[in-house]
């Protein structure tokens, strides 16, 4: 008898470490292509989900973690590109195509209640923000940019389901952060467009507080700008910086964030299921060097290194149905001691 209660209170305490252990869904280049991986939020217990000949890009969790949305670029050709949203189950089994358009559909969002993705899609000629119902298949167009040379990117669903967060890029001015009311679709910007800045892929936060943000800054390039002298691409790549910023919602504090301001980094991030910590991927390269995923903590500012593999790692997403552990062994690395 007391085998018995010994063996079942074991496997239920396994079964808690296993659930309380947050996954983050990644895409890297380590095999050779761009696939879908996953592992545990302290980077261990790597597994590859996906292994085709196709280009993959931005997997996000469903709010009850049991599928992955993804992006699929589904011509084999190179010289032809047709991103179509792709689902599978969370092992990597059941993929099936969720847009099945000839346009460039990506940037998947899903709802809270995992019945919609938001995405983007120039099915109308530009870039907006679009929702589908999952079970039916029915998509609906939600920003509107005719008329005044703008395009909507990479959405990202308010917590309690009644707002979408988005960059809107407008021609001359570069990109902000707009959110767009859901029901009325009435959208206003959350950051004020601001000379030689452009700010994109908002991610809220599982709080709703917060949202979190890639800038990119012009502002050296402008400064040394010589209207004499031709600009090339270099110049304008070296001139160019770019950081995270966290940005509130409705008049919080806003936490400061302190990456290195020499690392080049990634687009996408993820937020903790706490929304105190959040993943990114970054080089230590100005605008050079293989990609790796990080986790920072906001109290602390805390860097830690997930992933230390040959290739590109990068656009993790945390799975925000439970909540992370404090494992052990991890490879912590402060911003004063980066590796080489």
């Amino acid at each position: 008898m007391f085998k018995q209660i010994l063996w079942i209170t074991s496997v239920f305490i396994l079964l808690i470490t296993t659930l309380a252990q947050a996954k983050i869904v990644f895409t890297s280049t380590r095999d050779g292509t761009r696939e879908i991986y996953v592992m545990n939020d302290n980077g261990s217990r790597v597994q590859r989900l996906t292994e085709n000949q196709f280009f993959e890009k931005n997997p996000v969790w469903s709010p009850d973690g049991k599928q992955i949305a993804f992006t699929r670029d589904i011509d084999a050709d190179i010289r032809n590109k047709q991103f179509d949203i792709i689902i599978m189950d969370a092992d990597g089994s059941n993929q099936r195509n969720l847009t099945k358009h000839p346009a460039r559909d990506g940037s998947t969002a899903w709802s809270p209640d995992g019945q919609s993705i938001a995405f983007t899609s120039n099915r109308t000629g530009r870039n907006e923000i679009h929702i589908i119902d999952i079970s039916s298949g029915e998509v609906e167009q939600l920003t509107n940019n005719k008329g005044i040379n703008g395009s909507a990117n990479d959405p990202t669903w308010s917590p309690d389901g009644k707002y979408i967060a988005y960059e809107q890029y407008s021609f001359g001015q570069g990109g902000t952060i707009y959110m767009i009311n859901i029901q009325t679709k009435k959208a206003k910007p959350i950051i004020p467009v601001k000379p030689n800045l452009s700010e994109n892929r908002p991610r809220w936060s599982p709080d709703g507080k917060f949202i979190l943000y890639h800038e990119i800054s012009m502002e050296e390039v402008a400064a040394n700008l010589d209207p004499k002298k031709p600009l090339f691409v270099l110049d304008i790549l070296l001139g160019m910086t770019d950081r995270l910023v966290i940005v509130s919602v409705e008049g919080f504090d806003q936490p400061k964030l302190t990456i290195p301001e020499e690392w080049s980094i990634s687009f996408t991030t993820g937020w903790s299921p706490n929304s105190k910590e959040f993943v990114f991927s970054a080089s230590q390269q100005r605008w050079g060097g293989d990609a790796e995923i990080y986790k920072y903590n906001i109290a602390t500012h805390e860097i830690i290194n997930l992933t230390n593999q040959v290739g590109y790692d990068g656009e993790p997403n945390w799975l925000n149905r439970t909540l992370s552990v404090s494992p052990t062994g991890k490879i912590v690395t402060q911003w004063g001691q980066m590796k080489k």
